[in-house]
């Protein structure tokens, strides 16, 4: 063979080449990664995700961005958490929760720890008491857009909404809220001549005093209606007009001459009707048939019921000059760590709060729904969810529940004055005087 003949041959061989690789390049380009049958071939391995992505994932590499997530939710109502997030998981193509859980109080120690080495989840769960604490380090992100197109705040309750607010700006988005209801044993109502629960503060301290047994020897064998502090210092005082705390002059004020009064004749109920023992575990007293009434919130329920106690819960009875009850809301509080998913984040509360969500947590778990709408929801008839539901408008959060101290003031001032008035370590006037010293200290932090 000549060697012209070897040269024009090899020009022909690698012009067939270059046909070949250019026609290649053409089908790959011609459909953008689509098959014949018009599913992305990405979509058509399994691949869910959306072309609106994260600066730190790609359409190709099939990662969603994982948002952390920690929460102090232990009890029963951890597995319909887990169940919505499972969910999530599955039916969102761009984002996922990892859930880490633990006690709260150990949850608040290692987020203190966390922010403190710059460190923490993207958001976390928590009520109001921590928000002025970690708002006040840094830790907290300004999430206002949030009811600018992706969340209507027309459902929620204005009692939530308005207390994640600091300096104009929103810090959290509600995840749920739960009020407490009047627990009442029927059969004890009944027995003691009663057919209906009581309707005011009046009624249920006559109640509470008309249901009271004892022995031969004096001792009481039967209370009528556990009180603490978180009645006395809440419901108790708002029926009456009182606050602890007035929030405007930054002063305690749970020492006032009608709060002196109101906790005198609360001791007296105590003390000397022996309505409520001065300390103990109201639950246990319930399910044991030894208590007719107390307030709870909906995760006492299963354990009544398991117990055999013909029981129900209605609004706990409004005071002569207001009707409000204790609303511990919960809330996803994004932080600092989410940087630029804060849009992940944001489709996680659409879909915490939709219709479907709401009903299997509140199904579930018995707490209401968030949305105010959903009141009659089909979902929820026949659960103690519905039953907590009609006093959720009532639902009222504590003046001062925002400030980094809250939980001190209410938990151990409050708490150690009301347990210090009927273990009778002094006047009434003398302890709450004290307890306004401590307030006022805790509130000049």
């Amino acid at each position: 063979m000549s060697k012209k003949l070897i040269k024009t041959l090899a020009l022909l061989l690698m012009f067939t080449i270059f046909l070949v690789t250019l026609a290649a390049c053409g089908s790959s380009d011609s459909n953008n990664g689509v098959a014949d049958n018009g599913v992305s071939e990405n979509n058509a391995a399994g691949n869910n995700q959306s072309d609106d992505v994260s600066p730190d994932e790609t359409p190709d590499s099939g990662k969603k961005v994982a948002l952390t997530h920690w929460s102090g939710f232990t009890g029963p109502d951890r597995p319909y958490l887990e169940q919505l997030i499972e969910e999530f998981n599955e039916t969102s193509p761009t984002t996922s929760i990892e859930l880490s859980v633990m006690e709260w109080d150990i949850l608040d120690q290692k987020l203190t720890a966390s922010f403190a080495t710059g460190t923490g989840p993207d958001f976390f769960s928590y009520g109001p008491e921590i928000m002025g604490k970690y708002n006040d380090m840094g830790a907290l992100i300004d999430i206002s857009e949030i009811y600018e197109g992706r969340v209507d705040i027309s459902i929620l309750p204005e009692s939530v909404t308005e207390v994640p607010i600091f300096d104009g700006k929103t810090v959290a988005s509600p995840m749920c809220v739960f009020g407490s209801m009047l627990y009442v044993n029927l059969d004890l109502l009944e027995d003691a001549g009663y057919t209906e629960p009581p309707s005011t503060q009046e009624e249920l301290f006559e109640y509470a005093k008309n249901l009271v047994k004892k022995d031969d020897n004096g001792d009481v064998t039967q209370f009528g209606l556990f009180m603490d502090y978180t009645d006395v210092f809440q419901h108790f005082y708002w029926g009456h007009g009182l606050e602890a705390v007035d929030m405007d002059a930054n002063k305690a004020i749970v020492n006032s001459e009608d709060g002196i009064a109101l906790v005198e004749r609360l001791k007296d109920l105590v003390l000397i009707d022996g309505v409520s023992p001065p300390t103990g575990d109201k639950a246990t007293l319930f399910t044991s048939g030894k208590l007719a009434m107390y307030a709870q919130g909906p995760w006492d329920t299963t354990g009544a019921a398991d117990a055999g106690i013909n029981f129900d819960v209605v609004p706990i009875p409004g005071g002569p000059e207001a009707h409000m009850i204790p609303g511990h809301p919960i809330f996803y509080i994004p932080t600092i760590a989410i940087g630029d998913n804060i849009d992940h984040f944001y489709e996680w509360q659409e879909f915490w709060l939709s219709k479907e969500s709401q009903a299997v947590w509140a199904a579930g778990t018995g707490y209401p729904a968030m949305r105010v709408d959903m009141a009659d929801d089909p979902g929820l008839e026949g659960t103690w969810a519905a039953k907590f539901s009609q006093s959720a408008d009532l639902f009222t959060v504590r003046n001062f529940a925002t400030h980094k101290n809250s939980g001190r003031i209410f938990d151990e001032v409050l708490r150690n004055a009301w347990e210090a008035v009927v273990l009778e370590q002094g006047s009434v006037e003398e302890i709450l005087n004290n307890a306004a010293v401590e307030i006022d200290g805790y509130l000049s932090e």
